[in-house]
């Protein structure tokens, strides 16, 4: 029987072992493929409990298939953002299985989105200009290609020409120390990107969770203890991949050259962490 043929099993998201699972299988989904269709592994936690945050349950927006017990395909939804992500392990592309995954999130999402009202907005997902079958897929469920792409990736080498983190006077960088930053860490965050997080929300919903680590969270801070300017680091040690996400800076602060110099020196914390490549997307 081919794995084409093998008969696959689905089931709801059940918490932080299936994070680590689909984390896990994305890894070495990448090892085995490279990374065209393939997000980086931290952006799976990020998009959960930060990115995109959602007023539906986890279990009830995020769908996993098994094959033979192994973990061959993942979907989340977003309905607050008329869009999902799904990701296939390299040997079940195009077939049965990435179909069926394809026709529960479009299905899943429009009804959302009915129910919120959202009738007249597209479903829409994101599909990397490399990764021909997909695309493909997508158009035969009637999805139509915008003209011009909504994110860019950008990747460098992690070699020796790194460059050096300059700051203004007056400022600092460091790690998070954990809950006693969060009200900051809010503040930054809602400053940067016009969200509404909370102290006690940031804790609950992204400090408390799977995958987060205060060490991978850095800021810049001014002389007077506020922070400027922070960004969020995730590491891929199955393939020395690292990924700024996300990176922002409060409008006070902005044209200082306060997120490059994070940029620069999250660089240099990767090497030395035993990455070989980094990421951020714009």
């Amino acid at each position: 029987m081919t794995q084409a043929n093998l008969p696959f099993t689905d089931r709801a998201y059940r918490g932080a072992n299936d994070l680590a699972e689909m984390q896990h299988a994305l890894s070495n989904w990448i090892k085995e493929s490279g990374n065209c269709s393939y997000e980086h592994v931290g952006d799976i936690p990020h998009r959960m409990y930060s990115g995109v945050r959602s007023r539906y349950p986890l279990d009830e927006i995020i769908r996993l298939w098994d094959v033979e017990g192994s973990l061959e395909g993942f979907a989340m939804i977003y309905p607050g953002h008329n869009e999902f992500d799904i990701r296939i392990s390299p040997k079940d592309r195009s077939n049965t299985l990435e179909r069926e995954v394809l026709r529960w999130a479009t299905t899943e999402m429009r009804t959302l989105m009915d129910r919120e009202g959202k009738k007249e907005k597209a479903v829409m997902t994101d599909a990397y200009t490399c990764d021909t079958q997909r695309i493909k897929c997508l158009v035969e469920l009637g999805y139509e290609p915008k003209e011009e792409p909504r994110l860019n990736l950008y990747e460098r080498l992690l070699d020796a020409s790194l460059p050096e983190a300059k700051l203004p006077d007056g400022y600092a960088i460091r790690s998070a120390t954990g809950e006693i930053d969060a009200a900051q860490l809010a503040a930054v965050h809602n400053a940067a990107f016009g969200s509404n997080w909370t102290e006690q929300a940031y804790v609950n919903e992204v400090m408390q969770k799977r995958g987060y680590d205060p060490n991978l969270e850095y800021v810049v801070v001014t002389s007077n203890g506020t922070f400027a300017a922070f960004c969020i680091t995730w590491l891929d040690s199955v393939n020395g991949i690292g990924l700024f996400e996300p990176v922002g800076t409060q409008n006070d602060y902005q044209r200082k050259g306060l997120g490059r110099a994070l940029l620069s020196y999250g660089l240099s914390f990767m090497k030395e962490s035993g990455m070989c490549k980094a990421q951020v997307s714009s």
